[in-house]
């Protein structure tokens, strides 16, 4: 489970040629004319008996910021072995703005979580969430392994990625009160891409010694790890994010590209002890990415935060 709550952290909300034979050169030249990404909701929340009407038609032309998302999340082998990543999950979210009660605009998202493809399962996630406030946001939320996730039906065209959920008295809550509130969802809520996703057959963990080297200029020392990928998702036609390596007290590091750019990287740290360092941002142009093998070449790239003098250099691959 712990896998799969990484799709849900409210910061992933906001992203908003490959090995093995999979189509990553599917992006968009900056000159190409898209269709928009489109969100359409007709949902209906019953919460204290009284209904709200979730209505919504809205779209963007960002490829950078998608409304509606289609993820595909892929994990690695055990550390030591060769072998083929295997499909994890797939996620489906929709992002929307509509009018609550009191004529307020408020911003939602509802995200929907399929072990795997087996869409004939309930999901093991569903979940919408108020997200007005960013610092504050609310969730509803189901899980299929403690209240279950039902009467949910998914539809989705595996060519285009363009997807309908419709949800008949779904039950989902809020666990973050001291009593447990309920609420019911009904009605449908549907997701256009502008082109269609990655389409990943397969991806093949190799045995080539990918190594990086983080360097402290203060007192001229170095530490050398592991530059693995043990996670990898691909995000509609355009945005791939890694999950990679292990440093303690470091977690991992994280890289995120949007056609084949390195747009993000820092390390993450599952802790509040301190900030996850991260890599500075006139420092992105150093990461160098081959979207045919996955691999990644750091060139003196800096860092801020609590690893401000300190650089990485080396490669991070499959």
């Amino acid at each position: 489970m712990i896998k799969k709550m990484l799709i849900l952290s409210i910061t992933s909300l906001y992203l908003t040629g490959c090995g093995g034979g999979n189509d990553s050169n599917n992006n968009n030249s900056p000159s190409e004319q898209l269709p928009p990404n489109k969100v359409e909701s007709q949902l209906l929340i019953t919460k204290d008996n009284q209904i709200t009407s979730l209505q919504a038609n809205v779209e963007t032309q960002d490829q950078t910021k998608p409304l509606y998302r289609v993820m595909q999340s892929f994990e690695a082998p055990n550390l030591n072995e060769v072998g083929t990543y295997e499909l994890s999950y797939n996620y489906y979210e929709f992002q929307f703005d509509a009018k609550n009660q009191l004529n307020e605009n408020h911003s939602y998202i509802v995200g929907v979580l399929f072990d795997k493809q087996d869409l004939t399962k309930e999901p093991e996630i569903t979940r919408l969430m108020d997200v007005t406030s960013i610092t504050n946001p609310i969730e509803y939320i189901c899980y299929s392994y403690r209240t279950g996730c039902k009467n949910i039906t998914m539809s989705i065209d595996p060519n285009s990625g363009s997807s309908y959920a419709t949800f008949n008295n779904t039950l989902l809550y809020n666990e973050d009160t001291s009593e447990k509130i309920e609420i019911k969802l009904n009605g449908k809520i549907s997701g256009t891409l502008s082109k269609p996703p990655i389409k990943i057959q397969s991806i093949e963990k190799t045995d080539i010694k990918n190594n990086i080297v983080l360097y402290n200029t203060l007192n001229n020392s170095s530490t050398n790890f592991n530059g693995k990928h043990f996670k990898i998702s691909f995000t509609n036609h355009n945005i791939i994010e890694f999950w990679s390596s292990s440093l303690s007290p470091f977690d991992n590091l994280y890289i995120k590209t949007i056609d084949n750019q390195a747009t993000e990287s820092h390390f993450n740290i599952y802790s509040n002890i301190v900030p996850s360092p991260k890599v500075k941002a006139d420092s992105l142009k150093n990461i160098q990415f081959n979207p045919k093998t996955f691999t990644f070449n750091f060139s003196k790239v800096k860092l801020d935060g609590v690893l401000k003098d300190d650089y990485l250099d080396g490669q991070v691959g499959l």
